[in-house]
């Protein structure tokens, strides 16, 4: 299993999107749209961070 932590990326997205849907299903929580994460991106890049597991990004 490789693991790694590093800076999260508008490429990302789609991994995220996954994971989100996943982890928040049955709930009233919807996952954010693409434009929500490049703005998250650019107000605070450098707080913005993911885990990787096996080249797929984890919430």
């Amino acid at each position: 299993m490789k693991v790694v932590l590093r800076d999260l990326t508008l490429a990302d997205y789609t991994d995220l999107k996954e994971s989100i849907i996943e982890a928040y299903s049955g709930s009233r929580m919807s996952h954010w749209r693409e434009e929500n994460i490049a703005r998250l991106l650019e107000t605070f890049p450098e707080g913005q961070v993911c885990i990787e597991i096996n080249n797929k990004v984890l919430p």
